[in-house]
């Protein structure tokens, strides 16, 4: 598979489809992007930082798949997500660029922890995340009720 890298190739690709817009599925999206939180926080305290990190990396997709349910999205790709919010929010500048920097930022160390042998987060990655995610939600949250 061809690496996409444009708002464009995801659409021509099946992996952003225009689906009916739901605020109700918008809402369901944030409050499991909490709970993930929530279980990092609970795994970075119990010192599973691989865990913590996942976890904290999956709430902030949550979060932003709430924006695509609202603008009546669905994705098959993590990538495709910051090139929606990207085409949609920050060309757009109702989103500062340095959230899509964070969330892919993340979802690449998200990708190591879960993919790669040699790799294991640490306490410094999931203290990191576990500062981003929560500003991150919140930015999703915003943008939502607009």
């Amino acid at each position: 598979m061809k690496v996409l890298i444009n708002y464009l190739d995801c659409l021509r690709e099946g992996l952003l489809k225009q689906i009916r817009p739901s605020k109700y599925n918008a809402e369901r999206s944030i409050e499991k992007a909490r709970k993930m939180l929530k279980e990092a926080k609970e795994n970075f305290k119990n010192k599973c930082y691989g865990s913590a990190v996942i976890m904290a990396y999956l709430s902030m997709l949550n979060a932003a798949k709430a924006v695509l349910w609202k603008d009546g999205f669905k994705e098959r790709s993590h990538i495709c997500v910051a090139r929606y919010l990207e085409e949609k929010y920050v060309k757009r500048k109702k989103l500062d660029m340095s959230f899509i920097s964070l969330f892919e930022r993340f979802r690449h160390l998200r990708h190591e922890e879960q993919y790669e042998l040699s790799y294991f987060a640490t306490e410094t990655d999931a203290k990191e995340i576990l500062i981003y995610a929560p500003k991150f939600i919140k930015e999703m949250e915003r943008l939502i009720k607009q």
